[in-house]
């Protein structure tokens, strides 16, 4: 099973309960159906599709633990987290990039990530590779930049305002 909380069969996606993540399950099939089985028992059934490449997922088979996680560690990294997993089509094909976030905690400090994924939301950079980045450089520790009034444009007679009427 891939750790991404799905199987495949013929091509298609599967969901199974998350607990059963990386554990042997057996597959009954049918014309219409796809029973997964583990240690004999029916612990997911699901409508046969002919989509190859295409998940099924059943929401209750989703990782309550990945979101619960990412809210022990702070604000910062559940939205990240959330993001992560609202930025695909199907979210489940985020997984293992939120696991892989979560697991950075582990390596550098929850503290430490929770101020990475900070940095990444108000600098609009929220991936893997980014967070993993700015822990690596040590970015976390260092202040947020700051828009200052030096770096905006200059009022300009050819600016428009918000009472411009075209």
């Amino acid at each position: 099973m891939a750790p991404n909380l799905h199987i495949e069969v013929d091509g298609h996606f599967y969901s199974v309960p998350y607990p059963l993540v990386k554990r042997q399950v057996d597959v009954r099939l049918s014309a219409t159906t796809v029973e997964v089985l583990h240690q004999g028992q029916r612990v997911a059934s699901h409508v046969r599709s002919p989509r190859r490449g295409g998940y099924t997922t059943v929401t209750s088979h989703l990782p309550e633990r990945l979101l619960r996680w990412a809210h022990t560690i702070g604000p910062a990294t559940a939205a990240v987290t959330a993001q992560l997993l609202g930025a695909r089509r199907h979210p489940q094909q985020a997984f293992n990039t939120c696991f892989g976030v979560l697991r950075l905690s582990t390596s550098d400090s929850e503290a430490h990530l929770e101020a990475a994924c900070t940095r990444a939301l108000t600098l609009g950079t929220v991936s893997y590779k980014s967070l993993a980045m700015i822990l690596e450089k040590g970015l976390d520790q260092r202040p947020l930049p700051t828009l200052e009034a030096s770096s905006l444009p200059p009022d300009h007679a050819n600016l428009r305002g918000a009472e411009y009427d075209h």
